[in-house]
C-alpha cells in the first residue's frame, strides 16, 4: 500500500496542498475498502484495535523509512538516465561537427 501512496502522492503533487489532501483521501479510501475486503474474505467478524495500530504502525515505517530508501533509489537512477542522455546527446553533436 506504501508504493501505491506513493505514486498518488506523485500524481498529485504539483496541485498543491489540497491536490495532496484529495491524494490522501483517495488512499484512505482505498485502504478502508481493502482492509474491509480482506476481513470478509478471511471471515473476520469484527475489526480489533490492534488492526487499525498495525495499519497506522506500518503507514509510520513506510514514511520513516521506506520511502526515504525508495526516494534515494528513484533519485539516483533519475540522475544516471539523465547523465547517459546527457552523454549521448553531447557525442552525437561532436560526431556531427567531426564529420561535417
Amino acid at each position: 500500500f506504501g508504493v501505491f501512496w506513493g505514486l498518488i502522492r506523485l500524481f498529485f503533487r504539483s496541485t498543491g496542498k489540497l491536490g495532496k489532501g484529495i491524494g490522501d483521501v483517495i488512499f484512505f479510501i482505498f485502504l478502508s475498502l481493502s482492509f474491509t475486503y480482506f476481513a470478509y474474505l478471511i471471515k473476520f467478524p469484527t475489526i480489533r484495535l490492534y488492526m487499525i495500530a498495525g495499519i497506522l504502525l506500518g503507514i509510520f515505517l513506510y514514511m520513516k523509512s521506506f520511502n526515504i530508501i525508495l526516494a534515494n533509489v528513484l533519485k539516483k537512477v533519475y540522475n544516471l538516465s539523465i547523465k547517459k542522455i546527457l552523454n549521448k546527446r553531447k557525442r552525437g553533436k561532436t560526431l556531427e561537427r567531426s564529420n561535417g
